[in-house]
């Protein structure tokens, strides 16, 4: 009889470990749809810790992403920072903040998922794609509206 009940413990308690586990991990992910020429997210806040970014490319171009968390001295427009002469961020010399990770060459129709180890603050979340067309004019994802703000709490 001790032997069953013990058993059925550890049973709840397997139980209640992996259910408590399952759902902390479903919380903690982020789906991001990017296209001609939006970066649509689906939280703009998101706990602390490891967080699955799921992207789509629903566009026709291949776009990447980059997490760049922002010092505290940077407003929270992300349409407001500081760019190149073509539009785009110089990641080799921001001073305003660092990229924390990226998930690049996402072909049309793809899917990319990556998880990222964030603590709290403030972050912009872009394609940083800059490209030369045809006619020599330069194409910067970030400056024709591929981003977003996310907070981590």
């Amino acid at each position: 009889m001790k032997i069953a009940s013990v058993t059925a413990k550890l049973i709840t308690i397997c139980f209640l470990a992996f259910a408590c586990t399952t759902a902390f991990a479903g919380g903690n992910e982020i789906n991001i749809d990017v296209n001609e020429w939006s970066l649509k997210i689906n939280k703009s806040k998101i706990k602390a810790g490891s967080i699955s970014f799921d992207v789509l490319n629903s566009g026709k171009e291949t776009h990447e992403l980059a997490i760049i968390r922002l010092d505290n001295k940077m407003m929270a427009d992300v349409g407001k920072l500081p760019v190149n002469k073509h539009g785009g961020i110089d990641e080799d010399n921001m001073n305003f903040g660092e990229v924390v990770g990226e998930i690049e060459d996402i072909v049309s129709g793809n899917k990319a998922s990556k998880h990222f180890k964030l603590a709290p603050g403030r972050y912009a979340v872009v394609c940083n794609i800059q490209e030369t067309e045809p006619d020599g004019s330069v194409e910067a994802h970030y400056s024709m509206g591929m981003r977003a703000l996310l907070e981590v709490e």
